[in-house]
């Protein structure tokens, strides 16, 4: 019988018992687990001809020499082939597929990583739009009294509509934010033909919601049960990549700061030393550091450093792209790496850095402290030169060089 004829007779049930050898189950693993929840949701189980034990509960394992006492244990009962309407069994096949397509698109996302979850909901909505194709699609998180949510690009309501639905089903807290770059084109007012369904999951410090809409008359059993193993994976997921970031941010992050370490800083900077080079793409590298930060701490005393760091690096936070890379190197001295930037406007981001800090009073308990910053800028043009220990000691120089003559100024260099 070859293969065909063999898959015929397992779609249909037909047949007593199920017996393959090893080889064949190698040979045809996808298929194997395609039919193997079907096959083992009702007698006989399926059996592998093999002197080796699978820790599967839907294989049974039998050497070969073991056979004849095999078929002898089953009883009349057992051996009476099973019928079943087959219409059902290929819409348990189709049911059977499309969690196989769930497990492997989640799986891919986890194992190719995401860097945040922003970009994990948009990953979500592409597997949801191409599962079931909603009216609506809806996810988002709550944290710190405040709402975040995605729509599908797909989606069919208006948004007023859209934050009505997640109000009456009291997902959102505080303000409610659209974080989607593209505009909702749903343009319908009318939900009374649809039917929700609602997904609320409480993780650590925030609360992740899904809301899919589907008209009535298209919801199945089969949907529903879709729909639902949609909302568990997503739920699983989310909870994974959010645990995975929280762990991987502590590995890359200052403890006290919380800006990135020196270690992400160092392996940021040979990344984008690689790709500026095959791109032919000058970046700049700002190092910076407090002038007579001892003086402080022994003035004001250690936590009021403490809050002197802390405060700086949220204010300077605040002045540079979501792309540059804000890092403490170490103690009171700190590095930005800006992509794709030329020396000019390294120095400009410097200056504006150093006159903003200068300007600034920090307020500590109830002592007013002010500070200054000098700043080495290097602009890294000459890629033939160019690595990471040059790249480093031509920045840390610059800064130097700035304290050498007064402290609270901007040296640029060039490499």
């Amino acid at each position: 019988m070859n293969n065909y004829e063999a898959y015929s007779k397992l779609i249909a049930k037909d047949y007593n018992a199920v017996f393959i050898s090893e080889k064949f189950l190698f040979n045809n693993k996808f298929f194997i687990s395609i039919f193997v929840k079907e096959i083992c949701s009702s007698k006989p189980p399926l059996i592998v001809i093999s002197e080796n034990y699978y820790f599967l509960p839907e294989l049974v394992s039998v050497p070969e020499s073991d056979l004849p006492k095999v078929l002898n244990s089953f009883t009349e009962e057992f051996l009476v082939p099973v019928k079943y309407d087959e219409s059902d069994v290929f819409q348990n096949l189709i049911a059977n597929m499309e969690e196989l397509f769930l497990n492997k698109y989640f799986y891919d996302m986890i194992l190719k990583g995401v860097r945040n979850l922003d970009q994990c909901f948009l990953k979500i909505i592409e597997v949801v739009d191409i599962v079931l194709l909603p009216e609506l699609f809806v996810i988002g998180r709550v944290r710190e009294e405040k709402t975040e949510y995605f729509v599908s690009p797909n989606n069919s309501l208006s948004n007023g509509i859209v934050k009505e639905i997640i109000s009456e089903h009291k997902l959102a807290k505080g303000k409610l934010t659209l974080r989607n770059e593209f505009n909702i084109k749903g343009k319908l007012t009318d939900t009374s033909d649809l039917d929700f369904f609602v997904s609320k999951n409480i993780l650590t410090d925030e609360t992740i919601f899904t809301v899919i809409g589907i008209k009535k008359s298209a919801v199945t059993e089969n949907i529903k049960a879709l729909a639902d193993a949609l909302q568990t994976q997503i739920k699983a997921v989310v909870f994974y990549i959010s645990s995975l970031l929280k762990q991987q941010r502590k590995y890359i992050t200052d403890y006290l700061t919380e800006v990135y370490n020196r270690r992400f800083f160092d392996e940021t900077v040979k990344k984008e030393l690689h790709r500026s080079k095959r791109h032919m793409e000058s970046f700049v590298v700002i190092f910076f550091d407090i002038d007579n930060f001892k003086d402080i701490n022994d003035k004001y005393g250690h936590s009021a450093g403490d809050y002197i760091l802390v405060s700086l690096t949220s204010h300077i936070q605040s002045l540079i792209r979501d792309s540059d890379i804000f890092a403490r190197l170490g103690g009171e001295e700190f590095g930005i790496l800006l992509p794709e930037t030329e020396g000019d406007g390294g120095q400009f981001l410097a200056e504006k850095i150093r006159r903003e800090v200068a300007a600034k009073t920090f307020r500590f308990e109830s002592s007013k402290i002010n500070l200054t910053i000098s700043a080495g800028v290097l602009a890294v043009k000459n890629f033939e030169d160019a690595d990471y220990d040059s790249i480093y000691k031509k920045s840390d120089d610059a800064m130097y060089e700035a304290k050498k003559m007064g402290k609270n100024r901007v040296v640029v260099s060039e490499l």
